[in-house]
């Protein structure tokens, strides 16, 4: 496991992206799967929890543990419907992946996900973007 800085910029995906967390985090691989992970803080509103994104092939997932739990999972040309836990109750998310590219060059990379969102009667077209470096040894 290496350590690494992530940039995480989220956002729709016709415009600039709304939001954006640097923060340190961890990256391995396993069988042929790359694994980011950090630990969620008082700024992002989820503190004591971790998330873990998954990719490889065509699929990402999204897992939050701690004090939230959710899972979301996306394949690009796929629709899956997952949880969401929420302090008001738990809901049923659809999710489209319709790009997903990622370039990893031993432990620093860059994943690219585009998705939409259906929640119920709406629909919402997203983009997610994970760069990611190995950190400086102090």
């Amino acid at each position: 496991m290496s350590n690494v800085l992530l940039s995480i910029a989220a956002g729709r995906e016709s415009s600039a992206p709304a939001t954006e967390l640097v923060t340190l985090g961890r990256y391995r691989m396993e069988d042929d799967v790359h694994i980011l992970e950090y630990d969620e803080t008082e700024l992002s509103g989820a503190e004591g929890t971790t998330t873990t994104i998954r990719f490889g092939g065509d699929k990402v997932s999204m897992e939050r543990t701690g004090t939230e739990h959710s899972l979301f999972m996306i394949e690009k040309g796929r629709q899956v419907v997952s949880t969401y836990d929420t302090p008001l109750g738990i809901f049923s998310v659809g999710f489209l992946g319709t790009k997903l590219d990622y370039d990893i060059a031993g432990h620093e990379g860059k994943l690219e996900l585009c998705y939409h969102i259906d929640l119920g009667s709406e629909s919402f077209a997203n983009r997610l973007e994970v760069n990611f470096h190995p950190t400086a040894p102090c």
